[in-house]
């Protein structure tokens, strides 16, 4: 595993790993990803978060990319930035400790990160690819048992497609659910979608929220944590309307 920095966190194989060259291949061998990198070793965090916020925007399917924006924005300060770049890399790589590590030192909260990751350890492409494979292999097993009428052909074949639709299906309810995030920037809470709506509350960066509604710049969150009524007043001080750069969707 690549050693851990002086803060905790765990490098990458691009941005704090030994080998910078090794790092940009990793990623594709683009341009702005090995620039981040160069910026990274040189302690220019901010800059290298520019960078592989850019990269990672360009390429969303490519865990390395939010990972080393991960980095690079928790050591430049903007945690709440990379709890959501760790989250995003763990969606895509579910089996990748190291993002795990680097979330529990940042404080994520634990619900959270669970529910980034499926209950089983693949991404939606592996489910998607292992459904495939299983029910390539159940139509050869019973495609065979018309020419060789074995029964163990029979449930095999069964038992293969069987798999493969409950495979399918865990991929299809990976994609299902409230739309949920993560804030990126602290931001007070708006009664409407201006900038001079009454302020309802606040919210911390890093905290999940749920994605209640979009409107132009703005989303409309809500706390994950709250419960309950609102608060005496009828104002609910754990929902209202951010700017949409302050808010991560997962």
């Amino acid at each position: 595993a690549p050693a851990a920095g002086a803060d905790g966190v765990t490098g990458t194989s691009g941005a704090a790993g030994a080998d910078a060259a090794a790092g940009a291949r990793s990623a594709g061998d683009d341009s702005a990803f090995a620039a981040g990198v160069v910026a990274y070793r040189a302690s220019q965090y901010t800059r290298a978060t520019e960078l592989f916020s850019g990269y990672a925007g360009a390429h969303p399917g490519r865990a390395t990319a939010w990972y080393d924006l991960g980095n690079s924005a928790y050591r430049s300060g903007r945690h709440g930035l990379a709890i959501w770049a760790w989250l995003r890399a763990l969606e895509l790589a579910p089996r990748d400790a190291d993002a795990r590590q680097n979330l529990a030192l940042a404080g994520a909260d634990p619900a959270m990160v669970d529910a980034a990751t499926p209950p089983v350890a693949l991404s939606v492409d592996e489910l998607l690819l292992a459904a495939g494979l299983l029910w390539l292999a159940g139509a050869a097993a019973l495609f065979g048992l018309r020419l060789a009428r074995r029964n163990t052909l029979l449930v095999g074949g069964i038992a293969a497609i069987g798999m493969a639709a409950l495979l399918a299906a865990m991929a299809g309810l990976a994609q299902l659910g409230p739309e949920r995030g993560v804030m990126v920037r602290a931001a007070p809470l708006l009664g409407a979608p201006t900038p001079h709506a009454d302020v309802m509350g606040q919210i911390a960066e890093g905290l999940p929220v749920r994605l209640v509604e979009r409107r132009g710049g703005w989303v409309r969150v809500r706390r994950e944590d709250a419960a309950g009524p609102p608060p005496s007043g009828g104002q609910d001080s754990q929902e209202g309307w951010v700017e949409r750069g302050r808010v991560g969707a997962l």
